[in-house]
């Protein structure tokens, strides 16, 4: 090489030219290569998306075709049962069918049919008859309740002008002399007692009408009778005891059956 062009290359002027230029080669590389960079990083982002919008159809998918499942199951039941339903209604029915062409083609079925349907026929009178001579038999007795209850509480005095009864009470003497006289029994006293709560207001021992507190207080002075000075066998001397021990119970909402065996009520 000349020195004229050693010279040349080693000036400050082509020093500086080359510098340049080293520095310009320099970014564009890096330009190109921060390019390729975010062309990099750009399609791994796009192959995310896509591979995550991939596994979101897949899953939606699947689980359409769960619902899919699910939903075929439950039709197939839902026939199954259809089936099963209508399989027992014609069974049903054929049964049916069947009995009523058997008894119609079995004349000692229908026989028996027709003297089963007699006998519930003649039950039913009988029941009918048997209820009509309970309540006949009820009713009398409590016609003979109120006779007695008018005999031994009430004074037998005529009508008034008015042609209405009076009544008017006796006294404890005189209600006790009837009980006496007319031999009535323990029994009989309580069917009384009964009676008069059921046609009477609400009764209690702090809340008595005049008419139960004479049955009681005449039964009391019948009781006070010693047993061999008393006519009346049938009194058994504890019946006072036995009404007032009723009123208590009454007092507190509660009411004690009677004591003596025939102990039916009634309105």
């Amino acid at each position: 090489m000349r020195k004229a062009d050693w010279n040349q290359l080693h000036s400050p002027l082509y020093i500086v030219v080359m510098l340049l230029l080293v520095f310009s080669f320099s970014d564009g590389f890096d330009a190109f290569s921060g390019r390729r960079k975010r062309g990099y990083r750009h399609s791994v982002e796009e192959w995310n998306i896509v591979s995550a919008s991939k596994s979101s159809l897949q899953q939606a998918t699947s689980s359409s075709s769960e619902n899919n499942e699910n939903a075929e199951l439950v039709a197939s039941l839902q026939r199954q049962k259809n089936q099963t339903l209508s399989s027992a209604l014609v069974s049903n029915t054929n049964n049916a069918t069947s009995t009523a062409n058997a008894t119609t083609d079995n004349p000692a079925a229908l026989a028996l049919q027709q003297q089963a349907a007699k006998l519930r026929a003649e039950i039913a009178v009988i029941q009918a008859d048997l209820q009509a001579k309970q309540e006949a038999k009820r009713q009398k007795e409590i016609a003979d309740i109120d006779r007695w209850i008018q005999e031994c509480l009430y004074v037998p005095v005529a009508g008034g002008d008015d042609g209405l009864p009076v009544e008017l009470l006796n006294s404890v003497d005189t209600a006790a002399q009837v009980l006496r006289d007319h031999r009535f029994s323990h029994e009989q006293v309580s069917k009384m007692f009964d009676r008069i709560c059921d046609t009477s207001p609400a009764q209690s021992r702090s809340n008595c009408s005049p008419l139960l507190a004479l049955l009681v207080d005449a039964a009391g002075k019948l009781d006070c009778v010693e047993r061999q000075d008393n006519p009346n066998k049938r009194w058994d001397g504890r019946v006072e005891r036995d009404l007032r021990k009723r009123l208590f119970a009454m007092d507190w909402g509660f009411d004690l059956e009677p004591t003596h065996k025939g102990d039916d009520r009634f309105l």
